[in-house]
């Protein structure tokens, strides 16, 4: 699509990591924002540096997998290597075991396709531990090895920095529990941030999204079903809610699809997915650990090469509940009345560090 003269277009490609109907389990949702200028060339120079660096991986790669020794015996089971003799050395412990499962494993990375379950996995990598440990201690280091080649990779490809990163979590896990679908409240998060960081710019911007399909939790049918264009619409109505006059003429969202994960699949959604899964695990460390939004900005600018840096600000992100979440509500609700009102550090609570610094850095770029 064409840029016309008074309309910056961009693409956001969004994915999210962690299983949202586990109110135990951290979730979050993360996009990559890309001027959509680039966004051909970005494509194909993504794919080919993916599929360079994780060749025995079937396409697309998919984040939660590639980190998982079990899984590479299957994909590395016919190189001849030092790899390859682990990896059939753990097959064969595994197929004593559990013959059917290894096999049906086995078909299903042969074909491109997943696991039907995690628990799957979970069996035969018990099984290539208890009865090869030296071999699962060695393919465990190489696919530590691979994983670094990866984020060497993304670094080299994203060396030119215009490639810019966000997401939304929960402030902490009770939030799982607050009204709504887990998944669309993260993902209206995520647009509110990119909105707000867009109306300190010159000019209009066009966003298109592309969005991996998943079950929703429909807001007006009350009922779970796929993904849609309609709740991209409702996301934008419930940003109306806290948009400042003309905002929504600045600054518009539309749908640029919603994507299978197959072979067909954008590779900005791959990078994504990708993003997803090490922010999610960085972000779980930031929380325990006291991490700052700055700090988690940095950690991930070196595993990934790409910025959060947006402009004059930090674009990351905030979380989509919580008290630092609530303090920014006050914040917009008395500045569209023509109140001055900061947050209120006083009531943020001093262990969830990455929500305040996030807040802080948000609430400065509030209308």
């Amino acid at each position: 699509m064409a840029r016309d003269a008074e309309t910056n277009r961009w693409t956001l490609y969004v994915d999210e990591s962690g299983d949202f109907s586990d109110a135990g389990d951290e979730v979050l949702v993360a996009g990559v924002l890309v001027d959509e200028l680039r966004t051909a060339a970005f494509e194909l120079a993504l794919r080919e540096h993916l599929q360079h660096i994780m060749p025995v991986a079937p396409w697309p790669l998919h984040a939660w997998l590639l980190h998982r020794a079990e899984v590479f015996a299957f994909l590395l089971e016919r190189e001849q290597s030092a790899d390859g003799d682990s990896a059939r050395a753990l097959l064969a412990a595994a197929t004593q075991k559990q013959p059917e499962l290894v096999e049906e494993l086995r078909a299903r990375f042969q074909q491109g396709q997943e696991p039907r379950a995690s628990a799957q996995l979970r069996k035969v990598s018990c099984l290539m531990r208890k009865h090869e440990p030296s071999h699962w201690r060695r393919l465990n280091e190489s696919v530590s090895i691979r994983n670094s080649r990866l984020s060497t990779a993304l670094r080299s490809l994203e060396s030119s920095q215009q490639e810019r990163w966000v997401m939304s979590t929960e402030s902490e896990l009770s939030d799982a529990h607050q009204s709504g679908d887990r998944y669309l409240n993260l993902l209206v998060t995520l647009m509110e941030r990119v909105r707000d960081a867009f109306l300190t710019r010159e000019g209009a911007h066009h966003i298109n999204i592309h969005l991996a399909t998943r079950h929703v939790q429909d807001p007006v049918l009350c009922a779970m079903i796929q993904l849609n264009k309609s709740h991209i619409e409702w996301a934008t109505r419930q940003l109306a809610a806290t948009s400042a006059p003309g905002a929504h003429e600045r600054v518009r969202f539309g749908l640029g699809g919603t994507h299978t994960y197959n072979a067909d699949v954008p590779a900005g959604l791959v990078l994504a997915d990708l993003f997803a899964n090490r922010l999610r695990h960085q972000t779980r460390g930031a929380r325990r650990a006291g991490m700052t939004s700055a700090t988690l900005l940095d950690a991930m600018h070196a595993l990934t090469g790409i910025s959060g840096e947006f402009g004059a600000q930090r674009l990351p992100g905030i979380c989509a509940s919580g008290v630092a979440r609530q303090q920014l509500n006050s914040v917009r609700e008395a500045r569209a009345m023509g109140h001055t009102r900061g947050l209120d550090m006083a009531v943020m609570n001093p262990a969830s560090a990455l929500a305040t610094t996030q807040a802080m850095e948000w609430e400065a770029h509030v209308q």
